[in-house]
C-alpha cells in the first residue's frame, strides 16, 4: 500500500507521486525528487504509466498534458538510464517517431508523453528526447522501498 499522495500502476509495487505544483528542467525534477527523500521514476511499465496519467490527470487538471522527466540522459551516442540499469536502444518500439535520432548528446534527457493525440496516434511510443533544460515538465518521483 502507497502512502496518502501516492499512487500505484497496475503490475508494479513502485509508489510513485507526481508534483504539479510547477514544471521544472531535468535536472531540476531530478533535485526535486532527491530533496523529498525519493528517486526520478522509473517506470517498469511506461505504456500503463503514460495511460495512467493521462486519464488521472489529463488536461482537465488544469496544468495541461502532464509530460514528465524519466531517469535516462544521452550520452553522446545511446541513452542510458541514470541507475546504470542499461541503455535504451534507438530501435525500441516506445520511441516516438524518429527519436531519438540525432538526439543522444548529453543536454537531451528523456520524457513520458502523456497527451490524447500522442495517446492515440502512437499508443505504444510515449518516450520522448528533450532538451534537459527545458522547463516543459513535471517531475514524477518514486518512493524509495526501505
Amino acid at each position: 500500500v502507497c502512502p496518502k499522495g501516492y499512487f500505484k500502476i497496475p503490475a508494479s509495487d513502485k509508489c510513485f507521486k507526481i508534483f504539479l505544483d510547477k514544471k521544472r528542467s531535468w535536472d531540476e525534477a531530478n533535485a526535486w525528487c532527491q530533496g523529498k527523500d525519493m528517486i526520478m521514476a522509473k517506470p517498469d511499465d511506461p505504456l500503463t504509466l503514460k495511460n495512467y496519467l493521462n486519464i488521472r490527470y489529463g488536461d482537465k487538471s488544469g496544468v495541461g498534458w502532464p509530460y514528465v522527466w524519466l531517469p535516462a540522459r544521452g550520452t553522446g551516442s545511446v541513452v542510458e538510464w541514470q541507475d546504470n540499469s542499461g541503455r535504451i536502444t534507438s530501435n525500441s518500439p516506445l520511441w516516438y517517431g524518429s527519436h531519438p535520432e540525432g538526439v543522444t548528446s548529453s543536454s537531451y534527457c528523456l520524457l513520458l508523453l502523456t497527451a490524447d493525440s500522442h495517446r492515440k496516434s502512437h499508443p505504444q511510443s510515449p518516450y520522448y528526447m528533450e532538451t534537459c533544460t527545458s522547463k516543459n515538465n513535471y517531475a514524477l518521483c518514486e518512493r524509495v522501498n526501505e
